[in-house]
Parts: C-alpha cells; structure tokens; sequence
C-alpha cells in the first residue's frame, strides 16, 4: 500500500482506494443527531456542525454543541 519516494513513504493508487473505500463507509453510517433528535449520516452532520458553528458566529445560536464520535 505504500512507497518509498526519495526517503517518505507514500500511499499508491490501492492504498488510496482503501483509503477514501474506508472514509465512505464511515460518512455514510448512519446515527442519531444529539441536538436535533432525528437520524442523519456522517457526511449531513458535518454540515449541520458547521452550520452550527456559523450560528454562533453570526450570533443566532448561543453556544455550539459537538458531536461525540464515541
């Protein structure tokens, strides 16, 4: 999965398959949102977040809760 270049290590084409195979599983699973309550996957909760970290910023929202991966 990787390769020596001029003294670092890379990943080669199958390593970065593994790689972003491996990242789409994750963000396609699916949970339960802390503050809203309904289901929604990895990827949707990263825009909720960031959305939520935008309504503390422009003042909408109070705080900003973070999601615990475990």
């Amino acid at each position: 999965m990787f390769v020596s270049v001029m003294g670092s290590s890379r990943l080669n084409d199958e390593g970065r398959r593994a790689v972003v195979a491996a990242y789409e599983r994750r963000v396609s699973q699916v949970f339960q949102h802390p503050v809203f309550g309904y289901r929604v996957t990895w990827r949707r909760a990263m825009e909720i977040q960031a959305r939520m970290v935008l309504s503390v910023v422009d003042g909408t929202r109070e705080t900003y809760v973070g999601v615990r991966t475990r």
